[in-house]
């Protein structure tokens, strides 16, 4: 998209065109590193007149980041995109649509970036996702966690992230809170726990969520420091058909031979640091 219509634009040809129209979302997104911020405010003032807001009364939120790539989005209410990223570097143009944020959305897949707890709460309810991104920095807090958990139905959800790839160690009560989410998601199929450079306290700690893996997931993503974790995890999970373990290179080619050695058909592919599982049949004991 070169350049968004700002709203007079819209306005005149729903006018002139479109005179029957009743009902108009829209979700645009863009970088654009010569954007200045007064253009910004401009264009959303295009939004809040009162063909748009009284007259037709669709209401429109802008957001934008002001970063080395600039970055901004124009949305309606109710939020009509499948894929929304909360994230707390984004800044909020002034609107009438701040109070008009509503679970009546189609938003299926969140992704949450190191958000703070005010941020959160100024974003509505997706109760129709089934898809949920967390990325944890230093500053994540339980609380937070738990905030996330109410802004989303936890028991539709079918797969779960959980991105701890910029910190070194996790917060026990925050690891519970993650453990008491996923033991409460009833359709979770897909779960994946990232983090391939945490440190080694976290990768012990992380261990203690091999014991309440949800036994029905079919996919699965974690990271393992020992062999033993392999067997564990699958006699947990027994439904799984594919699995990635993120390990040190050292322990890929232990983890290859222990699938030759006690399944049938496993398809095993090597990446930097990590091994994916197509999962065969497991061999019957002698």
């Amino acid at each position: 998209m070169k350049s968004m219509p700002d709203g007079h634009y819209w306005e005149i040809l729903i006018q002139s065109k479109l005179t029957q129209l009743n009902k108009f979302e829209f979700f645009f997104d863009q970088y654009k590193s010569s954007k200045p911020l007064e253009e910004l405010e401009s264009m959303n003032s295009t939004f809040q007149t009162s063909f748009w807001v009284e007259h037709k009364q669709w209401f429109v939120v802008c957001e934008y980041e002001d970063t080395s790539l600039f970055y901004y989005r124009f949305y309606t209410l109710p939020i009509c995109t499948s894929e929304f990223k909360c994230n707390q570097s984004l800044k909020r143009l002034p609107s009438s649509a701040v109070t008009m944020m509503t679970e009546n959305n189609t938003v299926k897949s969140i992704r949450e970036y190191y958000n703070e707890e005010e941020t959160m709460i100024s974003y509505p309810r997706f109760v129709k996702a089934t898809d949920l991104t967390i990325s944890v920095n230093q500053k994540f807090c339980s609380s937070l966690l738990l905030l996330i958990y109410q802004k989303v139905d936890v028991t539709k959800l079918m797969k779960i992230t959980l991105d701890m790839s910029n910190v070194d160690t996790i917060a026990e009560d925050l690891l519970k809170n993650f453990v008491l989410c996923i033991e409460q998601a009833s359709n979770l199929s897909s779960l994946s726990i990232c983090g391939r450079y945490i440190t080694s306290q976290t990768c012990s700690n992380t261990y203690n969520i091999y014991s309440v893996l949800p036994r029905q997931i079919k996919h699965l993503e974690i990271q393992i420091d020992n062999l033993n974790a392999v067997e564990e995890i699958l006699m947990r999970c027994n439904n799984l058909s594919t699995v990635k373990f993120d390990v040190e290179n050292l322990l890929i080619e232990e983890i290859k031979q222990w699938f030759i050695n006690n399944t049938i058909n496993s398809i095993c592919w090597k990446y930097y640091q990590s091994i994916r599982v197509w999962l065969g049949k497991k061999r019957k004991s002698n």
